[in-house]
């Protein structure tokens, strides 16, 4: 890896790598689809995305050198993971009220696009439902007391594709 350049390593094989793991998710999901049907593979997602906060994400601080101690802390170790924004999938912007209160808004996500041209039944049940399990399990691994709060979530598509994608609240109350 140390033949590569900076600009080959970040741009092209971290991106490859992060979309290979979103692949995978999508590939394992529609089997178990089109296997047994829409709400096994729904409870599945359910189970499996808290199950992989741990399994992932919580080795991350260690191999980064990060000391997670608060909101903030945690935003920049979910950037560094294998579906996080850096992937090509997601926008996103961060609004930092303080150390331990942060809005985090998808500005695109091409997940909800898909589902909004392809299967609109799913952005429910993925959107409100999976995102709200896994990422309370994502924050939970570093801070078992912080709450994540769905400000602006899609259950349908939206009527303007230049509408955020979703925002959500993390909070940490001392």
């Amino acid at each position: 890896m140390e033949d590569f350049s900076k600009d080959f390593l970040i741009s092209k094989l971290l991106r490859a790598w992060s979309m290979a793991y979103v692949t995978m998710d999508q590939t394992w999901e529609q089997m178990v689809r089109e296997k047994v049907g829409d709400e096994v593979a729904d409870e599945c997602r359910r189970t499996i995305w808290p199950r992989l906060a741990k399994a992932t994400t919580s080795k991350l601080p260690k191999a980064f050198n990060i000391s997670v101690k608060d909101i903030v802390d945690v935003m920049k170790v979910w950037q560094l993971g294998p579906d996080g924004i850096i992937t090509g999938i997601y926008d996103s912007e961060f609004e930092v009220k303080g150390r331990n209160h942060v809005i985090h808004t998808i500005t695109r996500c091409r997940t909800l696009e898909y589902f909004e041209k392809n299967a609109p039944q799913r952005i429910e049940p993925l959107c409100r439902v999976v995102e709200q399990l896994a990422m309370e399990a994502y924050l939970k691994v570093f801070l078992p007391d912080a709450k994540v709060r769905a400000l602006n979530v899609p259950t349908e598509p939206r009527k303007n594709p230049e509408d955020i994608a979703c925002q959500w609240e993390f909070v940490l109350d001392a």
